[in-house]
């Protein structure tokens, strides 16, 4: 990654940069390396630094050191394992370089989304039946029909601006399809410049499809698609902020809540942003442990603890920000203990 950050640096098209980054990424197997569970390894650190003034790197080699007796490890052991759960600390195990017609064909498949995307009415047809399929379709509001023993999903275009979460469901329907036999799609895709003048893009299995398709579709085919299509379990995270997850669904901050409690996780509600207890003391334990106040110092903590929005996780922890003319050098300061709400 650092090498291809270079490349954007000698003048090379940052967007050609990023999209080689992007397909490498995709190539790569990543796994998490660690002598002693991440969770456990920061629970040890916070509570001996809890008990001591942590202000220079030798009082933090202290605390690990007396940490690391305490499990049982090697400091420097303990040391590599206290954020290696984090993605940005993942080592890479391995690469599967792809060749020029996989790239074509996942390319192909890119652009086809794009036009999807923007696509006033998309019929899908195959043989036989595929429940898992027709719950994709029923996402987008598609409906089924099953004349003859081949299977038939419409789906109008809807108009939205979140363009993200279409493509996404779209995505996931394409790919369901292509693991199908005899399938066919047709879409009607307006004219960018000229009101009302549609094309029809079509594809099917049999004149296009080899050239067509996703870089993970044999993956896909040993996956049994969930029987209902919303986040569940652990993809929803440890630190949920509702009003993002609404916006992220589409749907209302009371409907986000009520998927929260379908998920089959426990959280514990901070009123407006819902975290797992282990987090959550985790989070509190580490605010306790902070070197200093600083804004930048406790953004830079709640995010290596996977907080990909600190301000809002530290408000619903009673937390407030005493703002000055420099943002990172705002203080962070206790206005109140959390309220949880049952």
């Amino acid at each position: 990654m650092a090498a291809l950050r270079r490349c954007e640096e000698l003048g090379y098209n940052y967007k050609l940069v990023r999209g080689l980054a992007a397909v490498l990424q995709d190539r790569c197997i990543f796994e998490t390396r660690t002598f002693v569970d991440p969770a456990e390894a920061r629970r040890a650190v916070f509570e001996e630094a809890g008990g001591r003034v942590v202000a220079t790197e030798q009082e933090r080699g202290r605390a690990l050191t007396a940490a690391a007796f305490r499990l049982g490890v090697p400091a420097a052991d303990l040391d590599a394992s206290l954020y290696a759960d984090l993605w940005d600390e993942h080592v890479l195990a391995g690469f599967e370089a792809p060749i020029p017609q996989e790239l074509l064909k996942e390319y192909n498949f890119s652009l086809t989304l794009a036009l999807l995307t923007q696509a006033r009415r998309i019929e899908l047809t195959y043989r036989g039946m595929d429940d898992n399929l027709e719950r994709l379709g029923e996402k987008l509001g598609g409906r089924r029909a099953h004349p003859r023993g081949v299977s038939k999903l419409t789906v109008e275009g809807r108009p939205s601006r979140r363009t993200g979460q279409r493509a996404v469901a779209l995505e996931a329907l394409l790919s369901r399809l292509m693991l199908n036999e005899g399938w066919r799609l047709a879409a009607e895709v307006p004219h960018t410049s000229r009101a009302g003048k549609m094309y029809l893009f079509e594809l099917s299995m049999e004149s296009d499809g080899g050239l067509v398709t996703p870089s993970d579709l044999r993956r896909r085919r040993t996956i049994k698609a969930p029987a209902k299509v919303e986040p569940m379990g652990r993809s929803l995270g440890e630190i949920v902020v509702v009003d993002e997850l609404a916006s992220e669904l589409g749907v209302t901050e009371a409907e986000a809540k009520k998927r929260l409690k379908r998920s089959g996780i426990r959280y514990v509600d901070l009123g407006g942003v819902h975290v797992v207890p282990e987090k959550l003391r985790e989070l509190e334990e580490a605010l306790a442990a902070a070197p200093d106040m600083r804004l930048s110092t406790v953004q830079g903590m709640l995010r290596r603890l996977g907080c990909r929005r600190p301000l809002p996780v530290l408000e619903a922890l009673g937390y407030a920000v005493e703002w000055t003319g420099d943002r990172g050098r705002s203080t962070v300061y206790r206005l109140r203990r959390r309220r949880t709400t049952p």
